[in-house]
């Protein structure tokens, strides 16, 4: 049994699960029990085990087969310390071993049958995440004594390096002086360079300014400057910028700062810690500095 788990998707098993298929050989998986459960109850288990059993039926001519199993947990959440997950990778190649068994019955004699379930399907992966397709059980059909070899590990999903700009950023200002209300409204985009997609986000938020004396609600008008590159701590996706964030604006530059959940999910931050200095270009201010807190809400990727 392994304790971490591959990404499907990013990793040479796909998100299907077929790995591969030859006359003595059937090598896949079931993915995506449910987190903390090990019970073989889904359609698509069902369906995939039952092939398991018919490809050994259908090729009975005397040899023996051999079934290699590897069960999966993941290792993202909050329960999942490595004897738990020791404890529920074993129960899942056990009721995986328990169902082919009983599918099984009488069609194949028992000393043309041998279980392993001290096959290494993988090779280590520590990967701190919780992802459906990691809590899964490598299946690998053969005849004794050639299991497939384990499959490297996987890339981590997302990425680490990204850039950003500021497209355009309006605020409009209550007073003036130290501490009147401000409220934000701009535009970011961030682009994943291991990816190469480009996010838009909107900003709104509301704080405190130091302003300059004038009317009231004369707006800001901040336009957009070239982007910044920006690192994460931990693999991470455009999708996990999204919600909570700070906006600090000061004579020199933007500041945004993320605080989204799904990022805290992750452990991740971005680096160096803190808040992303966005550059800025051409302002029209009515205010000196300000820091506004509100969320950041995902427009598009393209």
């Amino acid at each position: 049994m392994t304790v971490f788990e591959p990404r499907p998707g990013l990793s040479p098993l796909g998100d299907s699960d077929r790995i591969t298929e030859q006359a003595d050989l059937k090598d896949g998986k079931i993915v995506d029990f449910d987190i903390d459960d090990f019970h073989i109850k889904k359609p698509k288990h069902l369906q995939y085990l039952n092939e398991v059993i018919n490809f050994m039926i259908a090729r009975l001519d005397g040899r023996p087969w051999e079934v290699s199993l590897d069960g999966f947990a993941s290792h993202g959440s909050s329960t999942s310390d490595a004897g738990h997950n020791q404890i529920l990778s074993e129960k899942r190649e056990q009721e995986t071993e328990k169902f082919l068994r009983k599918g099984i019955g009488s069609s194949i004699p028992a000393h043309l049958l041998k279980f392993n379930t001290k096959f290494h399907g993988f090779e280590q992966s520590p990967l701190n995440l919780e992802i459906p397709a990691f809590r899964s059980v490598r299946i690998a059909v053969h005849r004794p004594g050639l299991p497939p070899p384990p499959l490297p590990p996987p890339k981590p999903p997302g990425s680490t390096l990204f850039q950003i700009r500021l497209v355009k950023s309006v605020s409009f200002n209550a007073g003036f002086g130290a501490g009147s209300a401000e409220h934000d409204e701009a535009t970011f985009e961030i682009t994943d360079l291991a990816a190469g997609k480009t996010a838009t986000y909107h900003y709104r938020g509301a704080g405190r300014a130091l302003g300059f004396p004038s009317p009231p609600l004369i707006p800001s008008v901040t336009r957009g400057g070239p982007f910044r590159v920006f690192f994460t701590s931990k693999p991470v996706e455009l999708t996990d910028f999204a919600g909570d964030a700070e906006y600090t604006q000061d004579p020199l530059a933007a500041h945004l700062q993320t605080k989204s959940a799904l990022l805290r999910a992750k452990g991740a931050t971005t680096l160096p810690p803190g808040s992303i200095e966005v550059p800025t270009g051409p302002s029209k201010s009515t205010t000196i500095s300000s820091t506004t807190r509100g969320s950041l809400t995902l427009r598009s990727i393209l």
